[in-house]
């Protein structure tokens, strides 16, 4: 299991114990895991899958809770999936690009990499990132991404952001 402090607010890792949990101080966290009682109690929980059979709304979705539990102060909050090599490091990368913190994705992705040279997302799901959850973000946003400090507020952000319903295949 590897875990990643990528910065004051995020942290990736595989599944943790509480104990370590609270050794790290995290505050809340967010599980891309099943559901498994006895390790993601009291966590939030969106699967996303290994066989990258997932939904660009479900992404969205993710970003939007992530947003909304750092405004509430809910910090270092903890994105973890099986492992923290591949789908936590990408989803952490995608919110740093979300969020403003930086201009391209890709520039996103490498800094959460030099955080930590165990991770290493799969290239199949940085593609799916790149060409379907990006797009969807810019389209949303009118491509400006924005520092979250000079972000619209918690409200415009959900409605540039509104997820759609999506036929599940």
């Amino acid at each position: 299991m590897t875990v990643t402090i990528i910065n004051n607010e995020l942290i990736t890792s595989g599944l943790l114990s509480a104990r370590k949990k609270d050794k790290l101080g995290i505050i809340g966290a967010l599980s891309l895991c099943e559901a498994d009682p006895k390790k993601t109690q009291g966590e939030i929980v969106i699967p996303l899958h290994n066989n990258m059979n997932n939904l660009p709304g479900r992404v969205l979705e993710i970003l939007n809770v992530i947003d909304m539990e750092l405004e509430m102060k809910h910090r270092p909050f903890l994105i973890h999936c099986e492992h923290g090599r591949d789908r936590s490091p990408t989803i952490a990368a995608l919110f740093l690009y979300y969020s403003g913190k930086f201009h391209s994705f890709s520039a996103a992705l490498r800094f959460v990499q030099s955080r930590n040279s165990k991770l290493k997302p799969k290239k199949e799901f940085v593609k799916f990132i790149e060409e379907e959850v990006v797009p969807l973000i810019q389209k949303r946003t009118n491509g400006r991404i924005e520092p979250r400090s000079k972000a619209p507020s918690k409200t415009k952000r959900k409605e540039a952001l509104k997820i759609e319903q999506f036929a599940v295949p």
